[in-house]
């Protein structure tokens, strides 16, 4: 994930990088190691986590580092700043496991939020409003991911205004062609990484 995420383009000074579900930290971690280990500065890190009890684990984790910032909030439902870098493992979370009222305030936010959509779809929408034009985005997503990326990829330039209006306020407004630059940049990894997710005890993976 981290090759995936810093090939070719490692940090430079004062990157920023987000981890939307970080749970205990694990990708943080894999994040800081590779930069001890090729002599890159650290990006500032904001991790999000939603579980309290996973929030401050990954909270005492990083008690020591100045890079690092842990915020207990839901990823959904929280302003957040723009980011170089963003890589994480969104929960994935079927319609069914919601409530209707998360439903229908997620189908009034998100665009992607439409039919029998999944949480993880609505963490892609929210990274990509989140993401700097030139930024990078790696998340993990299931083997059924890819087939639906090509409607996700029609839905935001299609609608591109829409997408993007509930989200932060972006100055300039939203280039479609560099929209399209940006999505096609965007590295998918389908291999669930088995031995990273069993190192988290499979804890950020499921919600």
């Amino acid at each position: 994930m981290v090759g995936k995420l810093f090939h070719e383009r490692p940090p430079r000074l004062g990157a920023t990088l987000l981890d939307p579900g970080c749970g205990n930290g694990e990708f943080i971690e894999g994040v800081l190691r590779a930069c001890q280990r090729n002599g890159w500065p650290e990006p500032q890190i904001l991790g999000v986590e939603q579980s309290p009890s996973r929030a401050q684990t990954a909270q005492r984790s990083f008690t020591d580092s100045r890079t690092v910032e842990i915020r207990e909030a839901d990823f959904l439902q929280s302003a957040h700043e723009r980011f170089d870098y963003i890589v994480g493992n969104p929960p994935y979370v079927a319609i069914t496991g919601l409530d209707p009222d998360e439903r229908e305030r997620y189908r009034e936010a998100y665009a992607t939020a439409i039919g029998r959509f999944d949480l993880y779809a609505l963490f892609f929408e929210q990274a990509l409003r989140l993401l700097q034009p030139d930024g990078r985005l790696v998340f993990i997503s299931p083997e059924k991911h890819p087939h639906q990326v090509s409607q996700w990829r029609e839905q935001f330039l299609a609608g591109a205004a829409t997408v993007f209006a509930d989200g932060p306020a972006l100055d300039p407004p939203v280039d479609v062609q560099a929209l399209h630059a940006k999505i096609g940049e965007l590295t998918l990894e389908n291999d669930f990484l088995e031995r990273a997710l069993a190192k988290a005890g499979g804890s950020s993976a499921k919600r």
